[in-house]
Protein backbone atom coordinates (compact mmCIF):
# COMPACT_ATOMS: atom_id res chain seq x y z
CA UNK A 1 0.00 0.00 0.00
CA UNK A 2 2.84 2.41 0.83
CA UNK A 3 4.34 1.90 -2.60
CA UNK A 4 1.26 3.23 -4.34
CA UNK A 5 0.78 6.06 -1.86
CA UNK A 6 4.31 7.28 -2.45
CA UNK A 7 3.84 7.05 -6.21
CA UNK A 8 0.71 9.17 -6.11
CA UNK A 9 2.16 11.81 -3.82
CA UNK A 10 5.49 12.03 -5.61
CA UNK A 11 7.39 11.65 -2.34
CA UNK A 12 10.58 9.58 -2.45
CA UNK A 13 10.28 5.93 -1.52
CA UNK A 14 11.64 4.99 1.89
CA UNK A 15 14.78 2.93 1.96
CA UNK A 16 18.43 3.34 1.06
CA UNK A 17 19.40 6.21 -1.17
CA UNK A 18 21.27 5.52 -4.41
CA UNK A 19 24.57 6.69 -2.95
CA UNK A 20 24.04 4.37 0.06
CA UNK A 21 23.35 1.33 -2.11
CA UNK A 22 26.01 -1.37 -1.99
CA UNK A 23 28.31 -1.52 -4.99
CA UNK A 24 27.48 -4.17 -7.59
CA UNK A 25 29.23 -7.47 -7.03
CA UNK A 26 32.71 -7.59 -8.42
CA UNK A 27 33.52 -10.59 -10.55
CA UNK A 28 35.63 -13.18 -8.84
CA UNK A 29 37.85 -15.73 -10.55
CA UNK A 30 38.05 -19.42 -9.74
CA UNK A 31 41.38 -21.19 -9.43
CA UNK A 32 40.72 -22.99 -12.72
CA UNK A 33 40.12 -19.69 -14.53
CA UNK A 34 43.27 -18.22 -13.03
CA UNK A 35 45.29 -21.28 -14.10
CA UNK A 36 44.29 -20.78 -17.72
CA UNK A 37 45.06 -17.04 -17.49
CA UNK A 38 48.44 -17.77 -15.93
CA UNK A 39 49.35 -20.29 -18.64
CA UNK A 40 48.36 -17.80 -21.33
CA UNK A 41 50.40 -14.93 -19.83
CA UNK A 42 53.39 -16.76 -18.34
CA UNK A 43 56.85 -16.60 -19.94
CA UNK A 44 57.48 -19.71 -19.38
CA UNK A 45 56.81 -20.17 -15.64
CA UNK A 46 56.28 -16.60 -14.42
CA UNK A 47 54.65 -13.35 -15.48
CA UNK A 48 56.80 -10.20 -15.35
CA UNK A 49 55.14 -7.51 -13.24
CA UNK A 50 55.03 -5.09 -16.20
CA UNK A 51 53.23 -7.63 -18.38
CA UNK A 52 50.86 -8.52 -15.53
CA UNK A 53 50.04 -4.84 -14.95
CA UNK A 54 49.43 -4.28 -18.66
CA UNK A 55 47.19 -7.38 -18.81
CA UNK A 56 45.03 -6.07 -15.96
CA UNK A 57 44.25 -2.98 -18.04
CA UNK A 58 43.82 -4.72 -21.41
CA UNK A 59 42.58 -8.28 -20.83
CA UNK A 60 38.79 -8.70 -20.73
CA UNK A 61 38.97 -11.52 -18.19
CA UNK A 62 41.00 -9.39 -15.80
CA UNK A 63 38.93 -6.22 -16.14
CA UNK A 64 36.99 -7.11 -12.99
CA UNK A 65 40.15 -6.54 -11.00
CA UNK A 66 40.09 -2.88 -12.02
CA UNK A 67 36.58 -2.50 -10.59
CA UNK A 68 37.90 -3.78 -7.28
CA UNK A 69 40.71 -1.22 -7.21
CA UNK A 70 38.54 1.74 -8.25
CA UNK A 71 35.97 1.05 -5.53
CA UNK A 72 37.92 2.65 -2.67
CA UNK A 73 39.54 5.58 -4.45
CA UNK A 74 39.07 9.01 -2.90
CA UNK A 75 40.47 11.62 -5.22
CA UNK A 76 39.69 15.34 -5.27
CA UNK A 77 37.36 16.53 -8.01
CA UNK A 78 39.16 18.01 -10.99
CA UNK A 79 37.75 20.19 -13.74
CA UNK A 80 39.92 18.58 -16.39
CA UNK A 81 38.51 15.14 -17.24
CA UNK A 82 41.80 13.92 -18.70
CA UNK A 83 43.66 14.85 -15.52
CA UNK A 84 41.00 13.06 -13.48
CA UNK A 85 41.41 9.87 -15.53
CA UNK A 86 45.20 10.06 -15.21
CA UNK A 87 44.94 10.50 -11.44
CA UNK A 88 42.62 7.49 -11.16
CA UNK A 89 44.92 5.36 -13.34
CA UNK A 90 47.97 6.40 -11.30
CA UNK A 91 46.22 5.53 -8.02
CA UNK A 92 45.15 2.13 -9.37
CA UNK A 93 48.66 1.37 -10.60
CA UNK A 94 50.18 2.28 -7.24
CA UNK A 95 47.70 -0.01 -5.42
CA UNK A 96 48.45 -2.89 -7.79
CA UNK A 97 52.22 -2.38 -7.56
CA UNK A 98 52.00 -2.31 -3.76
CA UNK A 99 50.31 -5.72 -3.74
CA UNK A 100 52.75 -7.09 -6.32
CA UNK A 101 55.66 -5.94 -4.16
CA UNK A 102 54.12 -7.57 -1.07
CA UNK A 103 53.59 -10.92 -2.76
CA UNK A 104 56.95 -11.07 -4.57
CA UNK A 105 58.62 -13.42 -2.10
CA UNK A 106 61.84 -13.93 -4.03
CA UNK A 107 62.17 -10.34 -5.31
CA UNK A 108 62.35 -11.52 -8.92
CA UNK A 109 60.07 -8.84 -10.35
CA UNK A 110 57.77 -11.49 -11.76
CA UNK A 111 54.85 -13.49 -10.42
CA UNK A 112 55.08 -17.27 -10.24
CA UNK A 113 51.88 -19.31 -9.91
CA UNK A 114 51.65 -19.12 -6.10
CA UNK A 115 52.30 -15.35 -6.16
CA UNK A 116 49.78 -14.89 -8.97
CA UNK A 117 47.15 -16.71 -6.92
CA UNK A 118 48.06 -14.71 -3.81
CA UNK A 119 47.58 -11.44 -5.75
CA UNK A 120 43.96 -12.34 -6.50
CA UNK A 121 43.45 -13.45 -2.91
CA UNK A 122 44.76 -10.08 -1.59
CA UNK A 123 42.73 -8.17 -4.19
CA UNK A 124 39.66 -10.11 -2.97
CA UNK A 125 38.96 -11.34 -6.49
CA UNK A 126 39.54 -15.04 -5.84
CA UNK A 127 36.48 -17.27 -5.62
CA UNK A 128 37.15 -19.69 -2.79
CA UNK A 129 34.75 -22.00 -1.01
CA UNK A 130 35.07 -22.04 2.76
CA UNK A 131 33.82 -25.55 3.56
CA UNK A 132 35.71 -28.75 2.78
CA UNK A 133 32.50 -30.22 1.37
CA UNK A 134 32.25 -27.47 -1.25
CA UNK A 135 35.91 -27.48 -2.22
CA UNK A 136 36.49 -29.06 -5.62
CA UNK A 137 32.88 -28.71 -6.73
CA UNK A 138 31.59 -26.11 -9.11
CA UNK A 139 28.53 -23.95 -8.58
CA UNK A 140 26.13 -26.04 -10.66
CA UNK A 141 26.99 -29.24 -8.77
CA UNK A 142 26.49 -27.48 -5.44
CA UNK A 143 23.13 -26.06 -6.57
CA UNK A 144 21.99 -29.52 -7.66
CA UNK A 145 22.95 -30.95 -4.25
CA UNK A 146 21.07 -28.19 -2.43
CA UNK A 147 18.01 -28.71 -4.62
CA UNK A 148 18.12 -32.45 -3.91
CA UNK A 149 18.23 -31.74 -0.17
CA UNK A 150 15.25 -29.39 -0.46
CA UNK A 151 13.17 -32.06 -2.21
Amino acid sequence: HKKFCFEFTGAPLPGPKEEDAPPPGEPKHSVETLQSLFQRLAEPSAIPHRKFLAAIFTDKELSGVLKRFTAGLHLPEMTDETAQRRAIRKAIISKILKILKEIDKDGSGSAEWDEFLEFFRKAECLLEYQSDHARGRNRSVLHDEVDALRM
